[in-house]
């Protein structure tokens, strides 16, 4: 190839801020770099993808921040590695470079950085494939990606505010179009057609070793309180946790002290043979469990700014870029308390006289499905995972937390208007659905949602849906008004729920019947049902396969 008719592309990387003074600021175990991402290129185009993550911990991904084409503009980015703070800990961030139009040279990539606090830092860098490994031989065709790895090792432990800035060159030349073009070896990306189908044969030798009660008590997400004996809870291995607003306080209704709550997570995930899903409601400031409990303490120890606000709110402020930034926002405290899961966003739709309309995003139905989209897309690389909710639309339905709402909407309506949020998010990959409990007569005139077969099978049959299908907490009041927890946990799993969300402590009455809850108990009401005919063997199995290939691909269970 002419070197004279060589047209080398550069994609700069780099992290400033406060007016040009770029620095990674460490604090309470956290190191957090951000600022103005730039990038540029000539006679091509890059898109650039900066993901962060701590093996030894969890993992922080941030935005997608860079589509640098001729004279284009920088966007802003923001990076957090979690858990960096002492001597010789260290943490990654991978570099994805999708090349637009101009095979690359493989010997042309290279890759520099620039630490001004070198007396911090050691910085080395590395092009690699997909999962981080060095290579030394590696091109790009057009329309194709590489990766480059960028390596922080801490030389010494830091003091608050410390401060350095770094900055990464990737520089590379187009190939002669007259050479057989280059086909880089990037693996297949591991979701088949079905979300989690590339984790069920693990999913399945996992579940051989597991005994009945094992199995069912997968299936549940068991809401917390005050009373919460977690000791206790922790015996029974259940599926998941669910904090709820009451989870954060003493008995006393004070705010729980963030190590409590911290250690609580920490020790429950220790405990459990199988990981546990730790989820929340963190929908915003209309739902929030961290705004009023553990948020002063959070903001002291500079993990969480400022509070948790509406998706209204922040998309009115900043559209669909804002939603990215709170989704990447939210996901770092979230993960930073040990959470895994959340529970929102809200993607119904509803006038604005409706109960559930301050916890929407407030837009019409194609932009909510974007909305969706954004939240489910970029929770992917945080280690949150985001549901869509509820399923398949709340509508202007009354509270169902208090009594039964009636939805007398035709099909046609819920297609052309509620049902398009819930579409774009399965699309995106939405791992988890959770079902209302409004009776919505279109699909069935009877039941709730949430224990409708009905519902449940146009989900998965005509939305081609497969991921988990989830309730809203089973023992609120629009199920719980006419059926027991036993007759609605039942209820659930025969109409296609895989896991149930059911909020309790052990020895509560049960609001209908007046029976002793206990933990024992919630899964015996399964298996007894089982036993019984009532829910086939096959029915369990289906569900805690699909849980247990979710786990695989969050990344939760390993073995």
């Amino acid at each position: 190839m002419n070197k004279q008719k060589k047209v080398l592309l550069s994609v700069i990387l780099l992290i400033i801020i406060l007016m040009g003074i770029g620095y990674a600021s460490i604090t309470h175990n956290t190191l957090i770099i951000s600022g103005t991402a730039t990038a540029s290129a000539d006679n091509s185009n890059f898109k650039v993808y900066f993901t962060g993550e701590v093996p030894k911990t969890y993992s922080s991904e941030s935005h997608i921040i860079v589509e640098a084409k001729p004279n284009t503009h920088s966007q802003t980015a923001t990076v957090n590695i979690l858990n960096l703070s002492n001597r010789n800990d260290s943490a990654y961030a991978i570099l994805e470079i999708e090349n637009g139009s101009a095979d690359i040279d493989a010997k042309s990539i290279t890759v520099t950085t620039n630490a001004e606090s070198s007396e911090l830092f050691e910085i080395n860098v590395i092009m690699c494939d997909v999962e981080g490994n060095e290579i030394t031989d590696y091109g790009v065709s057009a329309g194709e990606k590489t990766y480059t790895k960028l390596f922080v090792k801490l030389l010494k432990t830091v003091l608050d505010n410390e401060t350095a800035a770094i900055s990464a060159t990737i520089t590379a030349v187009p190939k002669d179009p007259s050479e057989t073009p280059i086909i880089p070896d990037i693996p297949d990306d591991p979701i088949s057609t079905d979300l989690f189908g590339a984790y069920y044969a693990k999913a399945e030798e996992k579940m051989q070793t597991m005994t009945q009660d094992e199995k069912i008590a997968q299936m549940y997400v068991i809401g917390t309180s005050s009373a919460t004996n977690y000791t206790n809870l922790n015996k029974y291995n259940f599926g998941g946790h669910l904090y709820l607003l009451d989870s954060f306080k003493d008995t006393s209704g004070n705010a729980l002290k963030v190590a409590t709550v911290k250690n609580q997570i920490a020790t429950s995930q220790s405990v459990s043979k199988i990981p546990l899903l730790m989820s929340i409601d963190e929908e915003g400031e209309k739902v929030s469990r961290l705004n009023s409990t553990l948020y002063n303490e959070l903001n002291t120890l500079k993990i969480m700014p400022e509070k948790f606000r509406n998706s209204s709110v922040l998309f009115n402020e900043g559209g669909l870029n804002k939603i990215k930034e709170d989704t990447i926002y939210k996901s770092s405290v979230l993960t930073y308390l040990g959470f895994n899961l959340n529970f929102a966003p809200d993607v119904d739709m509803a006038d604005s006289t409706a109960y559930i309309y301050a916890r929407t995003l407030q837009q019409d139905a194609a932009t909510t499905a974007e909305f969706a989209k954004t939240v489910i897309q970029t929770g992917k690389n945080t280690g949150v995972s985001y549901s869509l909710k509820h399923f398949p639309g709340y509508g202007n339905s009354i509270d169902t937390h208090s009594g039964f709402a009636t939805d007398n909407r035709s099909l046609s309506e819920f297609e052309s208007k509620d049902l398009i949020p819930f579409k774009g998010g399965i699309e995106a990959g939405a791992e988890v659905v959770m079902v209302a409990h409004n009776i919505v007569t279109c699909f069935d005139s009877e039941n709730p949602a949430s224990i409708s077969k009905s519902v449940h099978d146009y989900l998965r049959n005509n939305m081609n849906y497969t991921g988990i299908i989830i309730t809203d907490a089973i023992n609120m009041g629009a199920v719980a008004d006419k059926y027991s927890t036993k007759e609605s946990v039942i209820k659930a799993i025969q109409s296609g729920n895989d896991m149930i969300c059911l909020s309790m402590n052990e020895g509560q009455k049960d609001m209908t019947g007046g029976a002793t809850l206990t933990y024992s108990g919630v899964i015996k009401y399964i298996s007894d049902a089982v036993a019984d005919g009532q829910i086939s063997q096959e029915t369990i199995d289906t569900a805690v396969r699909r849980i247990l290939a979710w786990k695989y691909y969050k990344g939760l269970i390993t073995d």
